[in-house]
């Protein structure tokens, strides 16, 4: 036990502190500092945090979780970060490159300067685009179109055509570009910068237009804001660069940009130099440190006077006092008092270098005030007063200038250049740059002075001599007779020239075998020619001769051993075409014969094997032999920037991007140091692993399937617009945040849980403070985004690749293209020049001079309640005997129902309409007929009169809750109603989207009518020509139908003529709707037709690009179809199901084919099950994959119907074969001819005859004279799906579709076999009508009968004719009989027809 001494009390805690045990303050005090440390941005670790060992952990559990779900998202090895994002669907439309103009039918206008074709204008003068680089793996370049330059070789044809027209083909032109410079263009290592920073040059070439690769938008750096609405949208929008500096590639130095206009406006709106120069340049460019404002307000401007100059004013001017000269700091002092520089070279005496810089130097003029004297004072004001004139003399001067230029009206300057040099070396001669006649856009540079650029030698007084050339010895000069030898000369009085080649050809025959030398060998000929000569023309003397001296050796012919030959093959297989390495590797020969014997060995077989060249020969040679049966048309890839794999398939595991090191794209683009052309041929043919003798030898240590070296479609956008390469997202962020690794984390976590996948959370400012361009980023964004999907579901993964390798199909389409065999040929191509500007004036002959159009309206303001046509839709036509001019409006209301037109305004036209003598309403059209306006009252009465129409209107159409379309019917083009005006009457057609119910109603509610033929063109549709008159109507009509290529005939009168478009067409080959009288009381070339394509143009409601959905034909030349060329005629269309067009002909000839209305022959039905079907099919002619292609009815190739039609010796026509009465095939029944038959049109190819055993051929225009049309038959009866609605043959077409079935033949003919009989006109041979009670010995009509007695009515054959002629078929009569009693009618159907009792004429 331890002794009490020992035991002590506890210490007594000190009372200094208090401690507070209550542990809720303490945690309320924690939260608040923690609070505060990051709001400070204070750093916390949480490995090396100290938290009070009385405090508990106040961090929320929940957060640590998710902290620890990003982390094991970001470490996650199995989900890559390299794969190519989904885009959101508003920005793949940015998303496009690699453009390529499609200049097939493309014009250019040299007057406009203007590259368009028939839908809009593709470029003009002054559009900034991308072109495609040299070699085409680097970057675009970026440039603007100056101007189009012909080709040379056509230069002085088209400038003699330039009188008569100013557009021409395209391919005829190239493009001349001034190029913008991106920094790496200048400098060779960039390692950062501005992606959307590029620098203005001088720099211009001329290029292809075929090397257009997109449009973009370059802007000065002051000029930005007046097109884009703030700085964000000039860094997110694609496509958009800006510059203010301009490179020089001469001076290499960098010249700073002004804006003309910017400066106008904003230094001395009223200045009139800057006014021309506005005018003659867009951009002026001075040197970095060049005072520019402050020179113009000294000395151009007359804001200040000279008189109020402040010193001030004198301190920045680096004019030379002597010459007046802007100096340079190297080559001039400056004075210490007053400022005042002035040259070395300027001083007396001049200076060859500047003095120390601890030596100050003063002006004369200073050491003249600083003197104080009388005289000194009186001469420094006299230099004042000499600067002060010098300066009145320089704004006077160029003030006159300014004035005689705008007295002059000088425009911007004829060689479109933007630039203007108005720097240091023009300080003296700034009026010259409003000189029309003069162009010096260039920098000026000074001449260089000292020892260094000059020669010093001069300074010696020793007289010059000319040396003499001709030496004093030799004793005549070089090149004359003396100092040459002469080779050969024919003397014809020595030797003939038949005796001449039977003397060489007996050197051939005898020597060359000896030597093994071919007898074409330059020096053998030389040698035989000579000697020749030297025995005086003595040929057998020079034969001898020969045969003596001649060898090898004599010869200098390469003789290379067995050895030698080995080495030799080996070398050139090594090396190839340089010769110094394989004459180095042979080693006993020299270079002349290792040149020599190559040059003649290449060709051989050997040579072409060694070199790998035989089996390309002989493939091409199989290609042109096949090529001599095909017609001249081929495709070509014609995108230099992206490799053609075809077959992605095979391809597809070949390539690897060599930025981001992805293995798979929908399309591979070129990068320089990547694959070539024929290291990815080689792969193709061979495969990966396969070793043939071509194939390349890789090297031991090669991996296995080594990869191609390619960019994907994602990192060639970014690198072919911006020069940036592909950078992993996680770095890219780490750029933006910086080091903070919270701001990491909490950017991640902003983008996984982002869910609009529009919207990007990142700053884009931070992104272009970081010289990070806005695509990358949203890039990064998008795979972190997408990966956390990827990663809660593997699976998604291969979805969205296979999604990706959707778009190669179409995007190998848009780069490809088919052309006629040599159409770029030289000779070709002048013969093409020379027809067109033939045409072109044959053109302007035949067309009377256009009168002036009246002025367009130019305000748009206009109320809600407005119908605004689009571009080309009706207007008023042209109606010059009751309007005076354009601002005069006739009122003619001699009845008040007609509309009453005033001039109501300067912009409007009001239309009065009056009912009963009492206003009701007005209608108002702007002077250009675009816009139609209805007051109020008009308009609430049209919105009340169609809902009454569509209440009447059935309701199982459509549910009433969808919009209803308004076509209008007021006839605007006829406003007075004149009898010979056009007038059309617009149909109201609700709830209804059947395109050929549309169609129809509009040609039933216009019905065909005469018309003058000056109002056989309708000129107010899109279909409009391009040449504002009618050149077909005075020329010969087409003589052919464009449906069926068959010409007219004479005697029938069976054509008809669109009145908008010229289409020419028998009137049964294209389904037109005719009275039954018009056809025999009028020519039908002379009534008013619209086609069906012109019909929609008036009210579009379908789509209004025309061209065929089945065949790849285009109309190339419209102008020329509007001509009636013989060989060009407008395409024959009829509507599909789905809103396109189809050639007739086409749908005509392919059976999975149906039409919706057989009679109409449209809609044509199963249009897309059809290019499926034959999409793996190549056509015959064209040598084009898919579409609807028809197998010739006695081979298996397979053809376009209009690349046939177009083709020589291609027949069309349709098969008759006659049918028994017991057949299980559907066929037709000609009553009238007792003949049963089955129709089908047949394709017979220009390799057979067109004999068919024991079956009949006819043309497809044929038509029996009694009844319908072949073509009418074949569409009524074997065409039509007349068993179902419209809606429900859409409905199976879609089902077919997705279940992937073909559509079958409708008719089950094995169980009920149909027969179609023909309907026939009768008519009488006395009276010439066709209706009648009964017809007697079918051809008299019952009134003639009568009136001759000739005969008496068998009531047998009366009820046989009637039921069988003119009534339902037996079996369909017992069909619809079928569960009827016959007792509940009044009469017994049976016995109906068969009452003698009754004759016709009692009824």
């Amino acid at each position: 036990m331890p002794k009490e001494e020992d035991f002590q009390l506890p210490r007594r805690r000190e009372a200094a502190k208090n401690v507070n045990y209550n542990e809720m303050e303490i945690d309320t005090k924690l939260v608040q500092q923690i609070q505060i440390a990051e709001k400070s941005g204070a750093k916390t670790k949480g490995s090396n945090s100290q938290t009070p060992r009385n405090c508990k952990r106040t961090s929320n559990p929940a957060s640590r979780n998710e902290k620890f779900k990003y982390q094991k998202f970001l470490h996650d090895k199995n989900t890559c970060w390299n794969f190519i994002p989904t885009l959101p669907p508003s920005f793949r439309k940015n998303s496009r490159f690699s453009n390529i103009l499609d200049l097939d039918d493309a014009m250019i206008d040299l007057k406009k300067m203007s590259l368009f074709n028939t839908e809009s204008v593709l470029l003009s003068a002054n559009d900034t685009i991308y072109m495609i680089s040299e070699p085409a793996g680097e970057p675009y370049y970026v440039g603007r179109v100056v101007n189009f330059v012909s080709k040379p070789e056509f230069s002085n044809t088209i400038h003699e055509a330039i009188k008569t027209t100013s557009v021409f083909p395209a391919k005829f032109f190239q493009v001349r570009m001034n190029w913008f410079y991106r920094p790496r263009d200048i400098q060779e290592h960039v390692n950062t910068f501005n992606p959307r920073l590029v620098y203005a040059s001088l720099h211009q070439d001329i290029c292809p237009i075929s090397s257009y690769r997109g449009k973009c938008s370059i802007f000065h750096k002051d000029e930005v804001f007046d097109v884009l609405p703030n700085e964000k949208e000039c860094i997110i929008r694609p496509n958009i660069f800006y510059f203010d500096e301009l490179f020089d590639r001469y001076t290499l130095k960098y010249y700073k940009v002004y804006s003309t206009d910017k400066i106008l406006n904003k230094w001395n709106s009223k200045s009139p130099f800057l006014y021309v120069l506005n005018r003659r340049f867009r951009y002026i460019y001075t040197e970095p440190k060049y005072p520019l404002e402050n020179v113009l307000k000294k000395y151009v401007f007359h804001e200040l006077e000279v008189n109020e100059l402040s010193p001030a004013d004198y301190q920045w001017d680096k004019r030379c006092q002597f010459c007046k000269e802007w100096c340079i700091q190297k080559e001039s002092l400056s004075c210490d008092e007053c400022g005042v520089c002035a040259h070395l070279y300027c001083m007396d005496p001049p200076l060859d270098r500047k003095p120390n810089k601890d030596v100050v130097w003063t002006c004369f003029s200073c050491l003249q005030k600083q003197q104080g004297t009388k005289d000194s004072h009186v001469r420094f004001l006299e230099e004042q007063a000499l600067e002060l004139d010098f300066i009145r003399s320089v704004r006077q001067k160029i003030e006159e200038i300014s004035s005689k230029a705008i007295k002059e009206n000088v425009g911007y300057n004829t060689e479109n250049c933007w630039f203007q040099y108005l720097g240091i070396y023009s300080i003296s001669h700034i009026g010259d740059a409003l000189n029309d006649s003069m162009f010096f856009p260039y920098p000026f540079k000074p001449s260089r002075v000292g020892v260094k650029y000059q020669w010093n030698g001069c300074n010696h007084n020793v007289p010059w001599r000319r040396n003499s050339y001709i030496s004093a010895n030799s004793e005549e000069e070089r090149g004359s007779t003396k100092t040459s030898e002469l080779a050969w000369v024919l003397d014809a009085s020595k030797i003939t020239t038949r005796k001449l080649s039977e003397y060489i050809e007996q050197c051939k025959s005898e020597i060359c075998p000896i030597l093994n030398v071919r007898g074409e060998t330059c020096n053998f000929i030389d040698v035989v020619l000579k000697n020749l000569l030297f025995t005086n023309y003595d040929t057998a003397e020079a034969f001898k001769k020969c045969k003596r001296e001649l060898s090898r050796k004599f010869l200098k012919e390469p003789s290379f051993t067995a050895v030698e030959i080995r080495k030799f093959e080996e070398a050139v297989e090594k090396f190839g075409s340089e010769l110094r390495p394989v004459c180095e590797y042979v080693g006993t020969q020299p270079m002349s014969m290792i040149v020599r014997f190559y040059y003649n060995w290449k060709k051989t077989e050997r040579g072409l094997t060694v070199r790998g060249k035989l089996s390309k020969l002989s493939k091409n040679k199989r290609k042109k032999e096949i090529a001599n049966h095909e017609n001249d048309v081929e495709t070509k890839y014609i995108d230099d920037s992206s490799f053609d794999t075809e077959k992605l398939s095979l391809a597809e595991s070949s390539f690897q991007c060599m930025f981001c090191k992805t293995d798979y794209s929908p399309m591979w683009y070129r990068v320089t140091g990547g694959s070539d052309d024929e290291k990815i041929k080689i792969r193709m043919q061979t495969g990966v692993n396969e070793k043939t003798e071509i194939s390349e030898k890789s090297p031991a240590h090669s991996k296995k399937n080594e990869k191609l070296g390619a960019l994907c479609i994602r990192c060639a956008r970014m690198w072919r617009r911006y020069a940036i390469k592909w950078v992993p997202p996680l770095e890219t962020l780490r750029k933006i945040t910086g080091t903070c690794q919270n701001s990491f984390y909490s950017a991640i976590e902003g983008i996984i849980e982002e869910n609009n996948t529009n919207k990007f959370t990142l700053s884009p400012f931070q992104a272009h403070n970081k010289l990070l361009e806005w695509e990358l980023v949203q890039d990064s964004e998008l795979i972190i985004r997408q990966r956390m999907k990827v990663y809660k579901n593997p699976n998604s993964f291969v979805k969205m690749k296979r999604y990706s390798m959707t778009f190669h199909t179409q995007l190998y389409k848009m780069a490809v293209r088919s052309y006629r065999k040599n159409e770029f040929h030289p000779e070709t191509m002048q013969r093409d020049l020379e027809l067109f500007i033939e045409d072109n004036k044959e053109v302007r002959k035949a067309i009377p001079e256009q009168k002036p159009e009246r002025a367009k309206n130019t305000k748009d303001e206009f109320p809600v309640n407005i119908i605004r046509q689009s571009p080309g839709t009706i207007k008023t036509s042209d109606t010059s005997r009751n309007r005076k001019c354009n601002d005069v409006f006739i009122e003619k209301a001699s009845n008040n129902n007609i509309p009453k037109i005033t001039n109501a305004s300067n912009d409007l036209i009001e239309i009065s309409i009056k009912t009963g003598g009492s206003s009701s309403g007005s209608v108002s059209v702007d002077k250009g007929f675009k816009f139609v306006k209805f007051d109020n009252k008009t308009f609430q009465r049209l919105r009340n009169s169609l809902k009454l129409v569509n209440n009447k209107l059935p309701k199982y159409n459509e549910p009433s809750t969808k919009k209803i379309k308004m076509i209008n019917d007021i006839a605007l083009s006829n406003p007075l109603n004149e009898p010979n005006g056009a007038s059309y009457n617009y149909t109201v057609i609700s709830h209804s989207k059947e395109t050929s119910v549309a169609l129809e109603k509009y040609h039933d509610g216009n019905k065909p009518s005469k018309m003058l033929e000056k109002d056989m063109i309708l000129k107010h549709t899109k279909n409009k020509p391009k040449n504002p008159d009618t050149a077909w109507a005075n020329n010969s009509a087409r003589t052919f139908c464009s449906v069926c290529k068959e010409k007219f005939n004479d005697n029938d009168n069976y054509e008809v003529v669109c009145g908008n478009c010229g289409l020419t067409v028998h009137y049964f080959c294209y389904a037109i709707k005719l009275p039954k009288d018009m056809k025999k009381n009028t020519n039908l070339k002379t009534f008013k037709w619209l086609c069906d394509p012109c019909s929609n143009d008036l009210n579009p409601i379908i789509s209004t690009t025309y061209q065929c959905s089945m065949c790849p034909t285009k109309d190339y030349d419209y102008d020329r179809y509007r001509s009636q060329s013989f060989k060009i005629c407008p395409d024959a269309l009829k509507c599909t199901s789905l809103g396109t067009w189809v050639h007739l002909v086409c749908s005509l000839f392919n059976e999975d084919i149906k039409y919706g209305n057989g009679q109409s022959m449209q809609p044509a039905l199963n249009t897309t099950a059809v290019l499926i079907k034959h999409s793996r099919f190549t056509c015959g002619v064209c040598r084009i994959n898919g579409g609807g292609l028809v197998k010739c009815n006695k081979c298996q190739y397979r053809y376009h119907i209009t690349c046939a039609q177009n083709s020589s010796n291609f027949k069309l026509m349709f098969e008759k074969k006659n049918m028994s009465v017991d057949t299980t095939l559907p066929c037709i029944k000609d009553v009238k001819l007792n003949d049963t038959y089955t129709l089908r049109p047949i394709l017979i190819c220009d390799r057979h005859d067109i004999s068919l055993e024991g079956n009949e051929l006819y043309p497809l225009s044929y038509k029996p004279q009694h009844t319908l049309s072949y073509i009418e038959q074949y569409c009524r009866y074997y065409k039509c799906e007349s068993d179902h609605s419209l809606v429900e043959l859409r409905y199976f077409e879609q089902l077919r579709l997705r279940h992937g079935e073909m559509p079958g033949n409708s008719h089950d003919s094995a169980i009920k076999p149909k027969i179609y009989v023909l309907p026939f006109e009768r008519t009488c041979p006395h009276c010439g009508t066709n209706k009648s009670l009964y017809w007697y010995e079918d051809i008299i009509c019952h009134s003639c009968n009568l009136r001759s007695g000739a005969q008496e009515l068998d009531f047998d054959s009366a009820s046989a004719n009637i039921s069988n002629d003119n009534g339902l078929p037996v079996e369909i009569t017992q069909q619809l009989m079928e569960g009827i009693e016959p007792a509940m009618f009044d009469i017994d159907i049976s016995e109906a027809g068969t009452d003698k009792n009754t004759h016709p004429s009692s009824q």
